[in-house]
């Protein structure tokens, strides 16, 4: 669970983004910590616009830039728009993405040594379109396609990956066909007091679709929103 004061970044974000002009670009600061990249600095750049005349509740297209680097020398670039038409009935998103990762390889399993450690790089160029519709109120069907290719850069020459031998060691391709389910009932796609968002997503990677890989992912994330008081909210997902 998780509450969002009024002081929360969230709401912050949602006031600043108040003012639909379609020149009107907003930049805000990126900066986080995980176990795998260290420290995370970059910027966000972010346009919210609305169709003339449309009424306040209608959801916004958003056009966004993000770049992150770590202190591991790591770097991801995202650009994506997501756009909504029709009063809401179509939703559209598009987004394209560059990564250099470099990364730390173990083996496997839990026994792994950390002094059989050995270092690479994957290099990613990423893509993908979605479309939804909705079919009933607050329920959306969706279709869409990612592709997403890796090439494998600073192997060591005496690792476990250089033979090509591990499954991904040698980069390649991804291609799935994303086909999701969505009941969307939030009143607000920044910062939701209340509603709820349930996605329940299948994803096949198949040779015919262009891939190299052959699997199926799937997903089901389900979040719920309330109000908790008049200036703050609360938050479930499971």
């Amino acid at each position: 669970a998780r509450t969002d004061s009024a002081g929360g970044a969230a709401r912050r974000l949602r006031a600043a983004l108040a003012d639909t002009s379609p020149r009107r670009w907003r930049t805000f600061p990126v900066i986080g910590s995980a176990p795998e990249t260290g420290v995370q600095l970059g910027g966000m750049l972010i346009r919210v616009t609305r169709p003339s005349g449309a009424r306040p509740t209608t959801r916004p297209t958003t056009d966004r830039l993000l770049a992150r680097v770590t202190t591991r020398s790591q770097l991801s670039i995202e650009l994506e728009r997501d756009a909504w038409f029709a009063d809401d009935a179509w939703r559209v998103n598009t987004s394209l993405e560059y990564s250099r990762f470099p990364l730390a390889f173990h083996g496997f399993g839990v026994d792994a040594p950390a002094s059989a450690e050995e270092l690479y790089t994957p290099r990613t160029l990423a893509g993908a379109v979605l479309v939804q519709r909705r079919i009933a109120r607050g329920l959306y069907a969706g279709a869409g396609y990612a592709l997403a290719r890796t090439w494998m850069r600073d192997l060591e020459p005496d690792g476990l990956l250089i033979d090509g031998t591990i499954t991904g060691s040698r980069g390649g391709t991804v291609a799935t066909l994303d086909l999701s389910l969505v009941a969307d009932t939030r009143d607000n796609v920044y910062a939701p007091r209340r509603g709820h968002l349930v996605t329940a997503q299948l994803s096949p990677s198949r040779r015919w679709l262009g891939s190299g890989f052959d699997f199926t992912r799937s997903l089901l994330d389900a979040r719920l929103y309330r109000p908790l008081g008049a200036r703050t909210s609360v938050a479930v997902q499971g």
